[in-house]
């Protein structure tokens, strides 16, 4: 009755699929946009190299003093 008094007709409004398929859409472009940046990001850090080298000889000296699960 609502859509007759305003002049809408049920191709006019928006169906529960088109809803649920820009849902889902949007969480995809979201998703892809967040491992992007995080890709991004974690590439272009310029001190990337110098923490993965002090991890391996932290790890090193770990071992040889025989301490085991560090992180």
């Amino acid at each position: 009755l609502i859509c007759y008094i305003r002049g809408y007709t049920m191709s006019d409004q928006i169906s529960k699929r088109e809803i649920i398929g820009a849902i889902l859409r949007l969480s995809l472009l979201a998703a892809i946009s967040y491992f992007s940046a995080k890709f991004l990001i974690k590439r272009l850090d310029p001190t990337r190299d110098h923490k993965k080298d002090a991890k391996k000889r932290a790890a090193e000296q770990f071992r040889r003093l025989g301490i085991k699960d560090v992180d």
